[in-house]
């Protein structure tokens, strides 16, 4: 019998089609009887590099002007000053700002649910990452980094750890802007250890603030005139 060599045809191209010619290369060659079998089976690898997320603000500067129903990742930087090393497992929450973040008494501030209900916010899923992926340092800070971890929904904390002396670390939440958040109204974060309650210092507090809701026709129509700019203006046909 004689012996059968086989030509190979290797081609790249980008986009999900192939042209007449790359199909027309997928052919193998038997040179023995100088036939041609067709390929019954073509393999492609597709390759796909997801687009990278945007910072949405600049660090330490509040998040304004954000709409209902929109999604946001919150990183949050963490340093252990305390001299000795500690188990944390560190809780994202929020409570609206009246006058400061800082004045908020402990009991005004609410877990992040992680699902979403009758709260501004709920924790949601991210097409980025996956829960409990190890961070990579972001944010201006000094001393030795610690990975954090990345959460999403269905959890609203980070799990616990062992925060080092001297380290510090950035835990990033992923949380979706519920239609229960009220217009024009800042809302503050922060973090909280499940076990041990409110951290020590609080030096910057995250803060959102939603975008102001156009007037509802019930505060335009009054006394048979309508209303632009706060003021008063006739009907005309």
């Amino acid at each position: 019998m004689g012996s059968t060599s086989f030509a190979t045809f290797t081609s790249s191209f980008s986009g999900l089609s192939l042209t007449s010619t790359q199909l027309n290369g997928l052919q193998i060659l038997v040179n023995a009887s100088s036939t041609k079998a067709e390929v019954a089976t073509v393999y492609v690898k597709v390759t796909y590099n997801a687009p990278g997320a945007t910072w949405k603000a600049n660090e330490d500067t509040t998040l304004s002007n954000q709409s209902t129903s929109t999604n946001v990742r919150l990183r949050i930087e963490t340093a252990n000053t305390g001299g000795v090393n500690g188990t944390r497992n560190l809780k994202l929450q929020y409570a609206i700002k009246v006058t400061s973040c800082s004045a908020i008494a402990d009991a005004s501030w609410s877990d992040v649910p992680t699902s979403a209900g009758a709260a501004p916010f709920a924790m949601t899923t991210s097409t980025y990452f996956a829960n409990g992926d190890p961070t990579t340092t972001q944010l201006t800070a000094t001393g030795t980094f610690q990975a954090g971890d990345m959460v999403e929904a269905s959890s609203n904390s980070s799990g616990a750890f062992t925060f080092t002396a001297g380290n510090y670390t950035e835990n990033e939440y992923a949380l979706t802007i519920t239609t229960n958040a009220a217009s024009g109204t800042t809302y503050c974060f922060r973090l909280n250890d499940t076990s041990l309650g409110a951290l020590d210092t609080y030096t910057t507090y995250p803060e959102l603030s939603m975008i102001v809701a156009g007037p509802t026709l019930d505060q335009l129509m009054r006394h048979g005139k309508w209303f632009n700019g706060g003021q008063e203006q006739p009907f005309t046909f």
